[in-house]
């Protein structure tokens, strides 16, 4: 109920809510207060003061916002081996590993471990074609995104960063006029689209 009342902008009911729940939280709940925590500044929550069974996904977030890289990733591993068929966990350590840690072979690992109960997750499918790009496995990075581009009902801000990706397939195999292409077709949509997040991500 806080969290509905936070996203309805009734701040004032969701704190009173969130505080409420913290009189007896769950991993469940203290994954949400950790979230209204760094997307609302309501509360200074630190998820191991708390002794909560299986409080991973919480631990996890706290540690990506204190920039605490190696500690995310511990707790993604242990949150994605508490709740494998859900794909948040792999998408977060392998988001961290590959950016923040240049850790390319762990961003694979997370990847193919979430596909593994989400195999036809276009996210996913895209971020694998992206991590075995970069870490010049071009053959299986191109069935990956061929896979993930052919499910129906894309969004349109993932169809961009499967453009993204296949110019960085086609940087890493050579084609380089190919890709710069892609590139600029990618930077082109996401500005129309008012994505530019996008079109500043440096791939």
């Amino acid at each position: 109920m806080a969290t509905v009342e936070l996203r309805e902008g009734s701040v004032r009911k969701s704190k009173k809510l969130f505080l409420k729940s913290l009189e007896s939280p769950n991993d469940n709940s203290m994954a949400q207060l950790e979230w209204a925590s760094n997307r609302a500044n309501l509360f200074d929550i630190k998820p191991s003061d708390y002794d909560i069974k299986n409080n991973y996904e919480a631990l996890a977030a706290d540690s990506f916002h204190n920039q605490s890289w190696e500690e995310c990733i511990k707790y993604s591993e242990k949150w994605f081996i508490d709740m494998p068929f859900t794909k948040r966990p792999a998408q977060l350590g392998a988001h961290v590993a590959s950016y923040f840690l240049d850790d390319i072979q762990t961003a694979i690992d997370f990847t193919r471990a979430g596909l593994v109960s989400n195999p036809n997750d276009p996210l996913l499918l895209n971020n694998m074609a992206y991590y075995l790009a970069k870490e010049g496995s071009i053959d299986e990075a191109e069935k990956y995104l061929i896979k993930g581009a052919a499910i129906p009902d894309i969004e349109s801000s993932l169809k961009i960063c499967m453009i993204a990706t296949e110019g960085v397939i086609s940087f890493r195999s050579g084609e380089v006029e190919k890709g710069r292409k892609k590139y600029l077709e990618a930077i082109e949509l996401s500005e129309k689209a008012n994505k530019k997040y996008y079109h500043l991500w440096p791939f």
